[in-house]
């Protein structure tokens, strides 16, 4: 009799420390949801200091950390499984722009899915499936389709929305009231009452976070104008820069009138007509462009890294 309660009380113990477990490494992990999410807030203020290059690597970093939305779904423990995916998924980002706007479109894929599959009007072997599905579909959209998929979508579109679902499921249970779904519930294969309202609260808080982007990308563009016209002014050369920065680069003057100015940083209205006029293969003739975007282009389609610098920014700059 002795044995057997101590066997209930070993068991009870273990039991107990397992939860605790459990809901130390739930509660860094909502930390560490609600710490990404802000920082995709906030990330641009960075790129406006002096320590701009340090914040872009900070950012990519962040994006490739995403990918941990997805040890939910693993077969291995938690904990484990963020650390893998996490690991992978920064290694990724750093390998090139399109794997960065990857890692962020494969999570805000499966979460989409997930709130799909919350509604309960799918059977429960579709699961997997319609979270596979919405993901392959939004790295289709926002990674592989030329006209949609770029730096641009990636800033305000794809980043905005991956911040506001990492911070309501991330305060889900850091802050009381909140009603919302927390990660391993809404990708969980049970539906619940609150994903409705958890997709509410999502598209309420991805509304300012894409004001706080459309501002801070202001300021921004901005800043390097000004920037641009003092170094034209002071006849200063900025050195180094890829094939296209030495083609096209932005300080132009006078003096040097070999030079060719370069569209301000692609971020105009026409952006989408130099990816089309890249894309394209008609003569540039049938395109509205200047001498120097049609020497752009024409650069741009011979050499497939120098468009994929152009057309997806070289980074988070």
């Amino acid at each position: 009799s002795s044995n057997f309660c101590s066997q209930v009380v070993i068991a009870a113990s273990e039991e107990s420390l397992g939860a605790h477990s459990h809901c130390t490494m739930c509660f860094w992990g909502d930390v560490g949801l609600v710490t990404l999410g802000s920082w995709f807030l906030v990330y641009r203020i960075g790129l406006l200091t002096r320590c701009s290059g340090i914040t872009e690597i900070l950012t990519t970093c962040c994006c490739g950390l995403s990918l941990a939305l997805l040890a939910p779904l693993c077969l291995q423990p938690a904990g484990l499984s963020a650390l893998g995916l996490a690991v992978f998924g920064v290694l990724a980002s750093f390998c090139h722009p399109m794997l960065t706007a990857l890692m962020v479109s494969v999570p805000l894929g499966v979460c989409m899915g997930a709130f799909i599959w919350q509604l309960g009007c799918l059977s429960p072997e579709m699961h997997g499936v319609t979270l596979g599905v919405t993901s392959l579909l939004f790295s289709c959209i926002f990674v592989c389709v030329p006209y949609i998929s770029g730096q641009l979508t990636l800033e305000f579109l794809t980043l905005p929305l991956l911040s506001a679902l990492m911070l309501v499921v991330g305060s889900a249970d850091l802050v009381p009231g909140v009603n919302a779904l927390n990660l391993e519930s809404l990708l969980s294969a049970e539906t619940a009452a609150a994903s409705v309202h958890t997709f509410k609260i999502w598209s309420l808080v991805w509304i300012p976070a894409l004001g706080i982007q459309c501002f801070l990308a202001r300021i921004q563009l901005r800043l390097r104008q000004k920037d641009g016209q003092n170094g034209a002014r002071d006849g200063g050369k900025k050195a180094g820069g890829s094939l296209v920065a030495s083609l096209l680069p932005s300080g132009a003057n006078d003096r040097d009138p070999e030079r060719l100015s370069r569209p301000e940083h692609m971020v105009n209205d026409r952006f989408q007509l130099y990816v089309q006029a890249i894309h394209s293969d008609e003569p540039l003739e049938n395109f509205d462009l200047t001498e120097d975007e049609k020497k752009l282009v024409e650069v741009c389609r011979q050499d497939e890294f120098e468009r994929d610098r152009v057309i997806w920014g070289g980074g988070l700059l």
